[in-house]
């Protein structure tokens, strides 16, 4: 993704590049019909991969010049083991070239405590600073008021509700869309 692969560093995390000792943590947590449910393109059940698999599918793929993506640690873990991970990117889908999306999963480990808040908001601060979108777009689906709650302490104002399709749930999901607008 972004050539700039400097770590961001909130008042309770490290927002680092991933790393291929990554892919364990994302077999292991994505497997989780828990986690992969709140998800759009994740199935379920998820499909374990090797490491190399992993990393050439996440990180090697043409992703856009600009945006970031970035696995989620505690500061205070001197593993720098991963909790969860975000990207903030230019919309890559057909007719919404100038949006940009937002889109995270954190561990269940990790959950009602304030990291993916906390994370989004460093992500968010990071990806103003460096490109300045006009307009960042996420969604939750609706049966996951902690991800809305995410989003809305971070500025994301609740545009309208859709159905969407979610992957894990082989079905059309009510969903929640919202916008941040400079």
């Amino acid at each position: 993704m972004s050539q700039d692969l400097a770590d961001i560093v909130t008042e309770r995390l490290i927002l680092r590049p991933p790393v291929p000792e990554d892919a364990y943590v994302f077999n292991r947590e994505l497997a989780k019909f828990e986690i992969s449910s709140n998800l759009a393109r994740v199935p379920h059940p998820y499909r374990l991969m090797s490491v190399e698999d992993w990393w050439h599918f996440n990180w090697d793929r043409k992703f856009p010049a600009e945006g970031i993506w970035r696995v989620i640690c505690r500061r205070d873990d001197a593993n720098r083991s991963c909790i969860g991970n975000f990207a903030i990117q230019p919309d890559i889908r057909p007719g919404a070239e100038s949006l940009w999306s937002a889109g995270y999963w954190m561990a269940e480990e990790a959950w009602g405590q304030g990291y993916m808040t906390e994370a989004l908001a460093g992500g968010l601060t990071f990806v103003r600073e460096t490109w300045d979108p006009e307009k960042i777009v996420a969604g939750a689906f609706t049966d996951n008021p902690a991800s809305r709650r995410v989003l809305e302490k971070n500025g994301f104002v609740m545009t309208h509700e859709t159905t969407e399709w979610s992957e894990a749930r082989q079905t059309k999901v009510p969903h929640w869309n919202f916008e941040l607008v400079r």
